[in-house]
C-alpha cells in the first residue's frame, strides 16, 4: 500500500472517530446550554479560525454562475442542517440519529443516479427502499408507546437535518465541477451560521445575560463546544478533504457508515440509551438495504 494512500485512509478514520463521538458531545452540552447559544458559540470559534483564509472565502464570489449556489450550500451546510439537528437532538436519542444517519449515504445515491446520470440498478434501488422502510419504523416508533425512542417531532426534525445535509451535499457536488474552492466553502458555512445564529440569540438575551452565562458555565460544556468547533468542524473537514484527494468517493462513502455505529456504541455505554426490538427491526432493514446497495456497486466495478 502507497504512503499516501495509508495516510489518507488513517486520515477519514481519525474523521469517522470524531464524528462518531460528535452526537454524544452535542446532546451531553446541551444539558448546560440552549441550541442556539451552543451553535452561536461553536461558529464564532469556527469564524475566528477561518479568519485568516477571508481572501479565499471573499474570492467565491467573484463568479457571477456559482454565487447563488455558493450562498445556497453556505446556508444549507451550516446554520439550516446544523440548527435542526441540535434543536431536533435534544429531543431525540442519539442512537435514533444514528440509525436514521446511515440511510443518508444511501438517499444520496439514489438521487445522484436522477440528477447527475450516475448509474443505478434496479437491485441498488431495492435496497435504498428496504432502508428507507427501516427508517420509516424508527421515526413512528415513539406513536407506537416507547417513551425510551425520543419524540416523534424530534426523530422528525432529523429527517429534516438529513434532507438538508443531502441538499447542501448535491450543490456541493454541481460546484467541484466547477472547480470551486472547498476548504473556502466550509469556512463560510461557518461564518454564515455565526451571521444566522448571533442575531437569533441577541433577540432573546442581552449582551450581559450572554456574557454571564458563558463565564458560569461549567468547563466540560466549554470543551464540548470548542469540540465541535475546532475537531469536529475545522479539523475533521479538513482531514476529510486530503483523504478525498487520494481515495475515491466510494471508499470514502463506505468510510461512512462506521460513524453511526461508533455513535450507538458510545450512546449505550455513555448516555445509557436503550435499544429496542422495533429499534433492531429497524436496524436490520436498513443495514439489509446497505449491503444490497455497497454489494451492488461492488459488482459492477469488478
Amino acid at each position: 500500500m502507497r504512503a499516501a494512500r495509508l495516510q489518507a485512509y488513517i486520515e477519514i478514520l481519525i474523521t469517522v472517530i470524531i464524528w462518531g463521538i460528535a452526537s454524544i458531545v452535542i446532546k451531553l452540552t446541551l444539558q448546560g446550554v440552549t441550541p442556539v447559544m451552543f451553535l452561536s458559540y461553536r461558529f464564532f470559534l469556527s469564524s475566528i479560525v477561518a479568519l485568516p483564509y477571508l481572501g479565499r472565502v471573499i474570492h467565491l464570489f467573484k463568479q457571477p454562475k456559482t454565487r447563488i449556489p455558493v450562498l445556497a450550500y453556505s446556508l444549507l451546510s451550516g446554520p439550516i442542517a446544523l440548527g435542526i439537528l441540535f434543536v431536533g437532538l435534544s429531543e431525540t436519542s442519539v442512537v435514533n440519529l444514528a440509525l436514521l444517519s446511515a440511510i443518508e449515504p444511501l438517499i444520496l445515491t439514489l438521487l445522484a443516479s436522477r440528477l447527475f446520470h450516475d448509474h443505478l440498478s434496479k437491485k441498488a434501488r431495492i435496497g435504498v427502499m428496504v432502508a428507507v422502510v427501516g427508517a420509516v419504523l424508527t421515526v413512528i416508533e415513539p406513536l407506537l408507546g416507547h417513551s425510551d425512542a425520543g419524540s416523534f417531532h424530534g426523530n422528525i426534525l432529523v429527517i429534516f437535518y438529513i434532507v438538508s445535509d443531502i441538499a447542501g451535499i448535491l450543490i456541493l457536488k454541481k460546484l467541484m465541477k466547477k472547480h470551486v474552492d472547498a476548504f473556502a466553502l466550509t469556512n463560510l458555512s461557518f461564518i454564515t451560521g455565526f451571521f444566522v445564529f448571533v442575531p437569533l440569540l441577541l433577540i432573546n438575551n442581552t449582551g450581559a445575560h450572554i456574557l454571564g452565562t458563558l463565564v458560569n458555565l461549567s468547563p466540560w460544556y466549554h470543551v464540548g463546544i470548542f469540540y465541535m468547533a475546532l475537531l469536529s468542524g475545522t479539523y475533521a473537514y479538513t482531514l476529510r478533504a486530503k483523504a478525498q484527494k487520494t481515495l475515491p468517493v466510494s471508499e470514502v462513502s463506505l468510510f461512512s457508515y462506521l460513524t453511526p455505529l461508533i455513535t450507538t456504541i458510545l450512546a449505550l455505554i455513555f448516555l445509557n440509551e436503550t435499544i429496542s426490538v422495533l429499534y433492531v427491526l429497524g436496524g436490520i432493514l436498513i443495514a439489509s438495504g446497505v449491503c444490497i446497495v455497497e454489494l451492488k456497486k461492488m459488482q459492477l466495478k469488478t
